[in-house]
């Protein structure tokens, strides 16, 4: 059973007792988390995660290349694929279109999602239940799993924006340089 990841804004999704809209009625989920999950063509990106969890760190640093910010959190759900399932919801491998060519390679795209569809899968990601996790990666760490895919080989330093670049050379210094020198050709 996978286990699959989307991008997401973390302060959306909060809604403990404290954060929860006083307007909103019972039984009732926002419209801010059910926007997060944006399709196209009735079709919602996600990665395939499966049991290796550093995965999510070569997701961070390709969305967020791919973004040219490093500037933000990189929030993300992890949820089980069998929660789709229970919703109705089919899954399709379908070649991502980030810099890290053999992480393309574990993308998915839920398709045939009806609005009906994509809010219960809102509302099962809002219960937070058993396999259901939020979580964050700061610019900073997200930084060094950028600097980790170039000198592994699996980014290339010539596609990393002016911006991130200029904030890997504020953080990392000496470290970026040589790691940069190595990538570039």
């Amino acid at each position: 059973m996978p286990r699959l990841l989307r991008k997401i804004t973390h302060n959306r999704w909060e809604l403990d007792a404290e954060r929860r809209p006083k307007w909103l009625a019972e039984g009732e989920i926002p419209a801010d988390p059910v926007t997060e999950l944006k399709t196209t063509k009735n079709k919602l990106s996600v990665w395939d995660v499966g049991v290796d969890l550093d995965l999510i760190k070569r997701i961070a640093a390709a969305m967020t290349i791919q973004s040219k910010h490093l500037n933000n959190t990189f929030d993300y759900v992890l949820f089980d694929s069998e929660l789709l399932e229970t919703e109705g919801i089919e899954m399709e491998r379908a070649e991502g279109a980030t810099c890290d060519k053999d992480l393309n390679k574990r993308h998915i795209n839920l398709k045939h999602l009806s609005a009906q569809k994509l809010v219960r899968l809102t509302d099962e990601l809002l219960s937070k239940s058993t396999g259901i996790k939020f979580d964050r990666e700061n610019p900073k760490t997200v930084g060094e799993y950028i600097l980790e895919g170039i000198s592994e080989g699996r980014l290339d330093a010539n596609t990393i924006p002016t911006s991130i670049a200029g904030k890997l050379d504020r953080w990392f210094g000496s470290k970026w340089r040589k790691t940069n020198a190595k990538g570039m050709r």
